[in-house]
């Protein structure tokens, strides 16, 4: 029986009381991490082919007579809003055979789609842009319903970024974690449920001294800052002692941070194996943005120019 991963649990914000003015049922509180995401009026959740949502206990996603994994989300919305331009969803870099949707559907209807390469992005959103190990795909379909696609032969599932683009703002987009195909099966025992301290990693990107701290059971970063004593960045350990001061980096969802036409100048790689990312260096003057497959980026140092 097909078999579905868990990268590792996160808090997930739920909404428990619904206003007059929905019209759905929230997720579910009880449903492991990427069952079901709620954002920007829309509700999206894992279903199978017919429409059903999957519960708890079941698997994801579901295989055909073929053999093959078919993907099928239901697009809902919680409140009257902005209708939806297309949908998107990241598909990581997966050796020796990639990951290719196939049958696009939107509402039970063959749909077009485009599946984009890796760190590119999605061209009208930006959506992946930087991730070289994650690629993002494309539904052109612009209503709620069900969409799906189909890839051969049996494949894990993890929770991956998706994106709703909604109306032409960004504040409008909906955007959340769901099941999406994973290269393989990651066991959920991998790593300690907790990480009893704060662990420090430090790293240098051109001239930029980068402090990269978490306190989070995946690995990821929780802070990353500089250290600045106003004419120089310090030497390692970043401790930022007197008179030093930590220059802590802002914290952005992927799609709302921008390059400047002509300004992207490199990107590089983390292989981290617990939380790879990548780094788009930027600006004039050294700027960097370090971007994850959670969907969030850092951006610094705080007085760099772009």
């Amino acid at each position: 029986m097909k078999k579905t991963c868990f990268m590792l649990p996160v808090l997930v914000a739920v909404v428990a009381l619904l206003s007059a003015t929905k019209v759905g049922a929230a997720c579910d509180p009880n449903l492991p991490l990427g069952w079901c995401f709620e954002s920007a009026k829309f509700r999206v959740e894992i279903v199978d082919p017919s429409g059903t949502p999957i519960p708890a206990n079941g698997t994801f996603p579901v295989i055909d007579a073929n053999g093959n994994s078919v993907f099928t989300y239901k697009i809902s919305r919680t409140q009257a809003g902005k209708s939806i331009s297309h949908i998107d969803i990241l598909i990581p870099v997966c050796t020796p055979n990639g990951l290719t949707p196939t049958n696009p559907l939107c509402n039970g209807s063959p749909c077009s789609a485009t599946l984009y390469p890796a760190g590119l992005g999605e061209s009208s959103t930006g959506f992946g842009l930087g991730l070289t190990s994650e690629q993002a795909y494309k539904w052109y379909c612009s209503s709620t319903g069900n969409l799906s696609f189909t890839l051969a032969g049996s494949v894990y599932a993890s929770p991956n970024a998706m994106l709703l683009k909604v109306g032409s703002s960004v504040s409008d987009f909906a955007y959340g974690k769901i099941l999406a195909p994973s290269c393989t099966l990651i066991p959920a025992a991998a790593y300690p449920p907790v990480v009893p301290q704060a662990t420090l990693k430090e790293e240098q990107i051109g001239d930029i001294k980068v402090c990269i701290e978490s306190t989070d059971p995946s690995g990821c970063p929780t802070t990353m800052y500089s250290c600045w004593d106003g004419s120089q960045y310090t030497d390692f350990p970043c401790d930022c002692q007197s008179p030093n001061i930590k220059m802590v980096w802002d914290k952005k969802l992927l799609k709302d941070i921008g390059i400047p036409q002509g300004k992207l100048k490199q990107v590089l790689t983390d292989n981290d194996p617990r939380c790879p990312g990548s780094f788009l260096v930027t600006g004039t003057a050294t700027c960097v943005k370090k971007c994850y497959p959670s969907g969030y980026c850092y951006q610094g140092p705080p007085n760099c120019v772009e």
